[in-house]
């Protein structure tokens, strides 16, 4: 290991990669803090999967397929599940019918257990066009978490129109458009589409009276419709058009604590669980007796706060 921080330019680089810019070194700790996510992730899922049951979701609205998903692996990323489970009312055993895309749900699956989205050709699913349907599909089942990770999805598209707007447009009508009629007044996937039009703003960006300029102009001004999100849209463009972004887009990372939900860090929503099936007294007693996996990979858990104080 270096014994000093390198140096490049007079900056003193914080993570011994020579970057050149405060900037830079910001950006890669941004990148080892999201790395450092997804290993976590993975590794909590393992242990959760060990020892949980599975349940039979049928995704689809006529045509259903059936995924087969670890109980507790649903029930710690979605409070929506966690619900259902809880309710024995509702008679939720095996199996669950929802009425999402099939190809949506095996995106979120892929994401409670990997932490990333299914790596195959867009064709052959949603592509990344889902990317919105997904946030609003993490938005009803609970899981702020995937809302969060599905939006820097979206912001790293935008930071791909910046460099190639040519393959990678933005911002676009229907994209727009998109973000607007599936989510509530307020979302933050509304905010991001208004702030992009603010920094971009289509109305300056195209040839005044262009095909293009009149339809962006059609739907950002003219009457009420009878489409709330469109006015809803033309009333939120109206208050940020005129923004002074100061040269940084929305989507850089500066901004981006203001487009993610609150989220309980996944390790404290796995105590949450463990805990309301079992006391932290069970749990110790069982895990001391060290005949039972489950107890002593959930009271490795409890203790992890201890064990990090003793370090």
């Amino acid at each position: 290991m270096p014994s000093q921080k390198r140096k490049a330019n007079g900056h003193v680089c914080e993570c011994f990669k020579a970057h050149e810019t405060k900037d830079e070194c910001e950006k890669q700790a941004l990148v080892n803090e999201r790395e450092a996510c997804v290993a976590k992730h993975r590794a909590i899922t393992a242990q959760i999967i060990l020892y949980s049951e599975t349940v039979e979701i049928l995704a689809g609205s006529e045509d259903k397929q059936t995924f087969i998903v670890h109980r507790d692996l649903l029930a710690v990323h979605s409070t929506y599940f966690l619900d259902l489970f809880m309710d024995k009312d509702r008679g939720v055993d095996k199996q669950i019918s929802i009425s999402i895309k099939p190809s949506l749900f095996a995106d979120f699956v892929s994401w409670i257990y990997v932490g990333e989205f299914l790596k195959v050709e867009n064709d052959a699913l949603e592509g990344s066009a889902s990317v919105d349907d997904l946030w609003d599909w993490g938005r009803f089942f609970k899981a702020p978490a995937f809302q969060n990770f599905c939006m820097d999805d979206c912001r790293t598209y935008c930071k791909l129109s910046d460099i190639n707007p040519t393959k990678f447009p933005w911002p676009f009508i229907n994209g727009i458009k998109q973000m607007y009629s599936i989510t509530p007044k307020e979302s933050r996937l509304r905010k991001l589409a208004v702030d992009s039009l603010s920094y971009k703003n289509p109305l300056h960006k195209n040839r005044k009276g262009s095909a293009a300029w009149k339809e962006w102009k059609a739907l950002l001004t003219g009457q009420h419709s009878q489409e709330a999100w469109i006015n809803d849209l033309r009333e939120d463009f109206a208050l940020e058009a005129g923004k002074d972004w100061k040269k940084i887009p929305p989507w850089d990372d500066q901004h981006r604590d203001d487009y993610m939900e609150k989220e309980i860090a996944l390790e404290d929503r796995w105590e949450e669980q463990m805990l309301l099936a079992r006391t932290i007294a069970a749990i110790k007693s069982a895990a001391l007796a060290k005949t039972d996996v489950r107890s002593i990979i959930e009271w490795a858990h409890l203790q992890r706060g201890v064990k990090a104080e003793q370090e």
